[in-house]
């Protein structure tokens, strides 16, 4: 037998055991009276079960896939919930690798400005090291130039060295001879005060001119003595022979305002300083200054430069005028036939400032005259003395 025919034989044997199983039937149905007969065949009834099985495969089918389906549906979900939270994750880790990604590019960028700018700086100090040693080229050739003149100039400068020695001791000559002759005009001068009665350095402190809290080298005491070779010429510096011009300037500008004349041009003396007797009453009187006789109306001059601080009629001395010649020094005029000066004026020395006259307690024509140191009175003889000898050493 072939396949063909055992098939053949298979199918009408299932076939007869499916009519045997399912035979034709046949259903009553009644209704409102009437009867109906349906009739079912085998086939139908096969075909029934068939769509009755398959219907309920399909189900089984059905809830089997729901089931499995709602399995993976739930696994699915499982795995989308983890994709989730591994995207979030991913993202946080992405954003953290922005941030970090942002940061180092930040530092990149400031990395890159620092370098350039170190390039910048380097390109600097290569310009300035080129111009370093270019200026070094130039020293070293001004140098190997310099010690080729060094040695001119030492030569040079022992030269000048020399002739500098040969100054020095001119100059120390030099300074000797003028230091000498200050010294010589300064004890001259010194003299002339020393005559008036008058301290030198005492007016030189009151007018200013003494240099008050000096040191130095010791300098011999001046005032009426020889003083040639007392300060070798060697020892004279500069700074003591100003010192010497200082106080022999102070001395002269001293002796300028110093009242060294007399008042009348020509007179008498008819009375000295001192005691003697009063030639009103006889009595023994001290007498503060000296009377000079003369001619009514003779000018009466200032002795020395000053200010007038009395002019007018005062008591016994008559009319009267007072000068101050600073210093402390001031001089009295009295018995005037009349004052040609006001209070307060300036005077030179040699300006009339009266005429001779009679006025006061006196007895006849004459001109009282007195110098004052401060308030007190000085022998004005002392003064005219001191004129004299200035009067002769100028001639």
């Amino acid at each position: 037998m072939t396949n063909e025919g055992t098939r053949q034989g298979v199918f009408a044997r299932w076939s007869e055991a499916a009519r045997h199983r399912f035979p034709d039937r046949e259903i009553i149905v009644r209704a409102n009276g009437q009867v109906a007969y349906l009739q079912i065949s085998h086939r139908r009834q096969l075909m029934t079960l068939g769509a009755a099985v398959a219907f309920g495969a399909w189900a089984l089918f059905a809830s089997v896939s729901y089931v499995v389906f709602d399995r993976q549906l739930a696994d699915k979900n499982a795995e989308i919930e983890q994709a989730v939270t591994a995207y979030r994750t991913l993202k946080h880790s992405l954003t953290d690798a922005e941030t970090k990604f942002v940061d180092i590019a930040r530092n990149l960028e400031e990395r890159n400005t620092q370098l350039i700018s170190m390039q910048d700086q380097n390109s600097a100090l290569k310009r300035n090291l080129s111009a370093i040693e270019t200026v070094l080229d130039s020293v070293v050739a001004q140098r190997t130039r310099i010690a080729g003149e060094r040695q001119s100039l030492d030569t040079r400068n022992v030269i000048l060295e020399a002739r500098l020695k040969q100054m020095q001791v001119a100059q120390a000559e030099v300074l000797g001879r003028l230091g000498q002759r200050t010294l010589g005009e300064i004890a001259d001068v010194e003299r002339v005060v020393a005559m008036t009665g008058l301290d030198a350095d005492t007016m030189l402190n009151r007018s200013g001119t003494l240099r008050i809290g000096q040191g130095g080298p010791f300098i011999p005491a001046l005032g009426g003595k020889d003083f040639d070779g007392l300060v070798e010429p060697a020892n004279f510096t500069a700074a003591i022979l100003d010192a010497h011009i200082d106080r022999l300037e102070g001395l002269q500008r001293l002796l300028r305002v110093l009242p060294l004349t007399m008042p009348a041009e020509s007179y008498t003396l008819s009375s000295g300083y001192g005691t003697r007797r009063d030639p009103v009453n006889g009595a023994a009187a001290m007498h503060y200054g000296v009377d000079l006789s003369g001619n009514s109306g003779q000018p009466i001059t200032a002795t020395a430069p000053g200010k007038v601080i009395f002019s007018e009629r005062m008591g016994f001395y008559g009319k009267m005028v007072e000068i101050d010649h600073g210093m402390g020094v001031t001089t009295r005029y009295g018995h005037l036939k009349d004052i040609a000066v006001e209070e307060g004026q300036i005077v030179a020395a040699g300006e009339k400032i009266g005429s001779m006259g009679s006025t006061g307690r006196s007895t006849g024509v004459h001109v009282h005259y007195e110098i004052r140191l401060d308030g007190q009175p000085v022998n004005p003889m002392k003064f005219l003395k001191a004129g004299r000898y200035v009067l002769k050493a100028q001639q």
